[in-house]
């Protein structure tokens, strides 16, 4: 019986010893929305009050479109609160000119479906933020604005990988608001930072899209052979 023991154990050190590999890492690499390598998207941004645009709490919610009728499936970035705003620029003069608007986020997740160009094996990928930044220029007609022009970046630790092993950058642009009427159920749901449905905000457009995933390598483990011998004394 004690030599049977002993193979056993000896079968598992060679067996536990080896690396374990807990997920299949996705493929690193740049990959852009614009040479087609996945879909653009939508976004909402809910207000944290009636007209709260540019409010510290409002809460964005992007999701990749297929252009027919499905949101999310590809990827999401949802649930970062603004939690700082700074007005960079106001070279608004007579009712015409523009302001610029830096816009810091806080929390935040980021979903990837393993389908995707960048997936290695897993089903899905998800993650938490790390830092979200917006610029958002409002371009001013009569004293009114009549559009927007805005870049954000961020940087993303995805659940059980290296921290910040995905960056992103985009352009948006603003489509429409609920002071002007209802949402169309073409563009993102209204959430807040507790990711619950909210009732009003905006939403516009996310293009030119870029995901670079740098540094997402499978995490491996080995135990050692005391650990191993404790489990058989």
């Amino acid at each position: 019986m004690r030599i049977v023991k002993g193979f056993l154990v000896i079968g598992l050190v060679l067996a536990v010893t080896a690396p374990a590999v807990f997920a299949q890492a996705p493929v690193n690499g740049v990959y852009k929305s614009t040479l087609g390598d996945f879909l653009e998207g939508r976004e909402s941004t809910s207000w944290a009050a009636p007209a709260g645009r540019l409010m510290t709490g409002n809460t964005f919610n992007c999701e990749s479109w297929d252009g027919v009728s499905t949101l999310g499936a590809e990827w999401r970035i949802y649930c970062g609160s603004a939690a700082v705003v700074t007005l960079i620029s106001d070279d608004v003069a007579g009712g015409f000119g523009t302001k610029t608007y830096q816009i810091d986020y806080s929390g935040g997740y980021v979903f990837f479906d393993g389908a995707g160009i960048w997936g290695g094996g897993d089903a899905s990928y998800a993650g938490v933020l790390d830092y979200y930044t917006e610029l958002r220029v409002l371009i001013y007609v009569f004293g009114a604005v009549t559009g927007t022009v805005e870049n954000r970046n961020f940087a993303a630790s995805l659940n059980g990988y290296p921290a910040s092993c995905v960056n992103y950058t985009g352009n948006g642009a603003w489509i429409g608001d609920t002071d002007g009427g209802p949402k169309p159920a073409t563009y993102p749901a209204f959430k807040d930072a507790a990711c619950n449905a909210a009732a009003l905000g905006r939403w516009g457009d996310q293009i030119d899209v870029t995901f670079d995933f740098t540094g997402c390598t499978t995490p491996t483990e080995e135990k050692s052979w005391g650990a191993i011998k404790t489990l058989y004394e």
